[in-house]
């Protein structure tokens, strides 16, 4: 108590100030030990905040094969640190930003709710679809917009919707935006190429801040384009990947989800259908395991481990 009465300020009370602190990430917090004395201390010198930032690496939320009626966080290594019971519905629950099978599009329902907003966003808020069905399972979110690849009910139907169709919704104006065409639609040879993809050559994924189209058209490689200018559609393929080391060419599910690039520059990749984690370093071209128990889905998790209210410390 005395550590948190010696940070406190003109203008921030000691529970408020420790309060906001205490909500930070552990990288932010690090960095916020240098501003003074006082908050060095607070952050130092009390348990939750020592307990905190003891695991400063990347953490994911991942629902394991073996339980899934848990949802768990857990660290680069495998380690589980807590456990969140699930008692929305077990395992019929999922973490979104993951590969699941797709299931038929028959009618598809759009609302919206805020969390902490105020009386008028406190409910479920019906919006009209994009006109198309979606695949909702691909959906990713970066910047406060929902990104998510059309439905497989397309392929081979004579459509005319091309697989790397990519629908939008802008989560501050609660509104569709326009479509935007993936990399392979926007290339020059995208008459000739794009009839032979299918939707279940892609993927989406947000890395480093950026919309990434995931393109495994090739099923022993995998590239990353990123998107660079979303009003003019623009595209840069930044990684090309080598993955006949880890999948066979004959597998019937050969995608790999990218979920992070750390600081090193090597990706973290999920494959879902062994539920796996492999760690690849772009210039060496190798991959590494993770050793974690085989997962049903993950995402990765940018809160901090005293955020999750209810959560059994493991």
């Amino acid at each position: 108590m005395r550590a948190r009465d010696a940070a406190s300020s003109d203008r921030f009370p000691p529970d408020v100030l420790f309060n906001v602190l205490l909500r930070l990430p552990a990288k932010d917090l690090c960095r916020l030990r240098a501003v003074c004395r006082s908050w060095r201390a607070l952050t130092s010198g009390d348990p939750l905040f020592a307990s905190h930032g003891a695991h400063p690496g990347p953490l994911f939320l991942a629902k394991f094969l073996d339980d899934k009626s848990s949802i768990y966080v857990v660290d680069l290594s495998g380690n589980v640190l807590k456990r969140v019971a699930d008692a929305a519905g077990g395992p019929y629950q999922y973490l979104l930003c993951s590969l699941h099978k797709p299931e038929p599009c028959h009618q598809q329902l759009f609302e919206v709710f805020t969390i902490s907003g105020g009386d008028g966003d406190a409910r479920w808020r019906g919006r009209q679809g994009p006109g198309l069905f979606i695949d909702k399972c691909s959906g990713v979110v970066v910047d406060g917009v929902v990104y998510f690849l059309t439905s497989r009910v397309y392929d081979d139907s004579g459509s005319g919707i091309r697989p790397d169709n990519i629908v939008s919704f802008d989560l501050g104006t609660e509104e569709w935006r326009r479509d935007l065409p993936g990399p392979i639609s926007s290339s020059n040879a995208a008459d000739m190429m794009w009839p032979f993809y299918l939707r279940r050559d892609l993927n989406l994924a947000g890395l480093n801040g950026s919309l990434v189209l995931a393109d495994h058209h090739d099923r022993r490689t995998m590239d990353l384009w990123f998107l660079s200018d979303f009003e003019n559609g623009l595209w840069v393929k930044e990684y090309h990947i080598q993955t006949g080391s880890i999948i066979s060419r004959w597998a019937a599910e050969y995608r790999l989800k990218p979920l992070l690039v750390l600081d090193d520059g090597r990706l973290v990749l999920y494959l879902a259908s062994t539920g796996q984690l492999f760690i690849c370093d772009p210039g060496t071209k190798a991959f590494a395991e993770v050793d974690i128990r085989r997962l049903d889905s993950v995402v990765v998790y940018t809160g901090n481990l005293l955020g999750l209210g209810g959560a059994d410390m493991v």
